[in-house]
């Protein structure tokens, strides 16, 4: 018989807790532990349903990424396609498949920070795996429309995505992430805005959100949100200067 999507996830997580008892079962107690983190790997099935449930959230109103044109005709000439929409592609699965796995390459990218994530994974703390499965799980839910899709954005660079400059914002939280049109040395060009107090805010809403889902991502019990984001915070200080360093190196 063929399962729903959610008691494909019901075995699945069944499974995987079965294979971290007799993991547990079998090797010494000071491999234990190790074994308890390897088993609660976040599989595809799982990122994809914390994003949907991510964008169900009501303080949730936008969830945007970017690219440029040259990464989309990068997409367009490997596929052999005479056109090439990355928000709505041709509705075919083998095509859809296609671009997909065209999207673990950095070529594919057109955000400087979304490349550097998929070429240096580690550097950010993250696996190849879990980069892929969130990559998977954006642009399935943006092809296949629906309620998640009515929250999320791709925009598409005509020019240089570049910045010229990166702006630290001080004051109330704004956009999580805003690129402003500046005229800077006569001409019109792209600046990296950085808004320390929006970000604090956002990674306390994303900490909340997954404190409350223990049940798919294993976070300690006693890890609150506010410990939670305090430790993502640490994380990310290093995350931000290899992001900066890709993005914009020697930019003011």
């Amino acid at each position: 018989l063929l399962r729903s999507g959610a008691a494909r996830d019901s075995v699945e997580a069944a499974e995987e807790e079965a294979a971290v008892l007799r993991l547990d079962q079998s090797r010494p107690a000071r491999m234990r532990r190790r074994a308890r983190v390897e088993g609660s790997l976040l599989t595809p099935a799982r990122v994809r349903r914390l994003l949907e449930e991510y964008l169900a959230e009501g303080t949730v109103r936008r969830f945007a990424m970017m690219t440029d044109v040259r990464a989309v005709a990068f997409l367009q000439a490997s596929t052999q396609l005479l056109e090439l929409d990355l928000r709505t592609p041709p509705n075919s699965p083998t095509v859809r498949e296609g671009l997909l796995q065209l999207l673990k390459l950095p070529e594919a990218h057109g955000c400087a920070a979304m490349r550097a994530l998929v070429l240096t994974p580690g550097a950010f703390g993250l696996s190849e795996g879990l980069v892929h499965a969130f990559l998977a799980a954006f642009f399935s839910l943006l092809w296949e429309g629906g309620a998640p899709a009515s929250k999320m954005e791709l925009s598409v660079s005509v020019g240089d995505a570049k910045p010229l400059a990166v702006l630290h914002a001080h004051g109330p939280p704004i956009a999580q992430n805003v690129q402003l049109g500046l005229h800077l040395i006569g001409r019109r060009t792209s600046t990296l805005v950085l808004h320390p107090l929006r970000q604090r805010t956002a990674r306390l809403e994303i900490a909340r959100f997954f404190v409350e889902r223990q049940g798919v991502l294993h976070v300690p019990a006693r890890l609150g949100a506010t410990q939670l984001a305090e430790a993502c915070a640490a994380v990310s200080e290093g995350a931000l200067g290899l992001v900066l360093s890709s993005l914009a190196p020697g930019v003011p």
